[in-house]
């Protein structure tokens, strides 16, 4: 009988370290979120530099490459990749221009297309959440604090017609959050056969720039392939 009441006991004091550790990764979770829109509703533009690294796993193929990046509220994009290849990406929220320098070419999309399209806008534009709306299309857990900064995990919620991510996507993604300002620092987005690891520097809010970067001008001399 002692026996039985001694495991009893060790059994509920394990349960209930269990549960307290749960609903403090719960506060903090909370605390991280509430932290995170306040930025985010004061925030009307933010310009950062970025290194990537993409792994395949099925071929054991990496590549990298840099560049940096402005947006501004609700879809302007300034993205300028300088290796292994340049290419400019320029978005003003209904057109979206792909330029390709030493191909001389020019792609013309339309935004709603090109934003599910595949690993750049995915990778990328996470660090520009709108983190009330991505409330509504992932969950999010707190891992815990990882190189100094804290971890979140997102996962796309199922949607009830189809049982699988609204945007028909299997990514999951871990942000990492610098606890004294709450700016992303790295991000890693993950799929079935591919990671793309993101670490970002220089990351100012609200930086000032020029609008007209955000409608591209064709160069002369360059071909137009418009997407239909």
């Amino acid at each position: 009988m002692k026996r039985s009441l001694v495991n009893l006991l060790v059994v509920f004091a394990v349960s209930a370290g269990f549960f307290a550790r749960l609903n403090a990764d719960e506060v903090k979770l909370d605390n991280i979120l509430r932290n995170l829109e306040k930025n985010d509703q004061t925030m009307v533009s933010v310009k950062f530099n970025y290194t990537q690294e993409i792994s395949y796993s099925l071929t054991n193929e990496v590549q990298r490459n840099s560049g940096e990046m402005i947006f501004a509220k609700p879809n302007d994009i300034y993205f300028r990749q300088n290796n292994p290849l340049e290419q400019i990406i320029v978005s003003n929220g209904k057109k979206v221009w792909i330029y390709t320098p030493s191909y001389k070419q020019v792609i013309v999309d339309v935004w709603s297309r090109w934003i599910n399209s595949g690993i750049l806008p995915n990778s990328t534009l996470s660090l520009n959440l709108n983190w009330t709306e991505m409330k509504s299309k992932y969950s999010f857990e707190y891992i815990g604090l990882d190189e100094g900064s804290y971890l979140l995990l997102l996962s796309p919620l199922k949607t009830k017609n189809s049982g699988t991510s609204g945007d028909g996507d299997n990514w999951k993604l871990k942000i990492w959050i610098d606890p004294t300002d709450f700016k992303p620092v790295r991000t890693d987005l993950i799929g079935e056969n591919i990671k793309v690891m993101t670490r970002i520097s220089e990351y100012t809010r609200n930086a000032q720039s020029d609008k007209s970067i955000f409608n591209f001008k064709v160069p002369d001399g360059v071909e137009v392939m418009n997407m239909k």
